[in-house]
């Protein structure tokens, strides 16, 4: 009997000792597709004024002067005052102005069509495997020690009579 009990003590320190794992798998597959189209149409129209305008001013001036009296082969000039001009006959001042204008007018158009394309796959999957292990029981020591001392308890009721016969020995050395 004293050797079915320390088997059933000793199994059962054993098993409260054991500590528990516990495990956690955990699986993530993401697959993400995006495709994106961009369109750009871009138009550029130049309009340049190209109007000429000139202008230009012409002064005549026809002075006629009186023509030289000849006689009996001699040349006689009218007579001058020292300080007057040669006798003049007629005098005309024609002043000519002009101004063209050329009007014109340049267009430009430049078109640019842009097309950008883009796609996005992004495969991936994710794994996580964890294993969690719980802090061990801060009592265990005095449950330990507590079946210890059941045990010797149970081994001293058990075997008392050598025991007994033990302790006499050496008290009477």
């Amino acid at each position: 009997m004293g050797r079915i009990l320390c088997i059933v003590l000793f199994l059962a320190v054993l098993s409260g000792c054991a500590s528990k794992k516990k495990s956690v798998h955990t699986a993530e597959t993401v697959s993400i597709e995006a495709a994106k189209t961009e369109l750009q149409q871009t138009d550029v129209v130049r309009m340049i004024d190209t109007t000429r305008t000139e202008s230009g001013r012409v002064t005549i001036t026809e002075i006629e002067y009186f023509p030289p009296v000849v006689g009996a082969n001699l040349c006689v000039r009218p007579i001058y005052h020292s300080h007057t001009s040669p006798a003049i006959k007629s005098f005309r001042k024609t002043i000519i102005e002009t101004q063209t204008q050329t009007r014109g007018e340049s267009t430009e158009t430049i078109s640019k069509l842009t097309a950008i394309n883009e796609n996005v796959a992004l495969d991936s999957e994710t794994v996580v495997k964890t294993e969690v292990t719980p802090a061990p029981d801060p009592k265990r020591w005095r449950y330990i020690l507590y079946i210890l001392l059941i045990i010797v308890g149970v081994v001293l009721y058990l075997k008392r009579g050598k025991i007994w016969k033990w302790i006499k020995s050496i008290i009477n050395i």
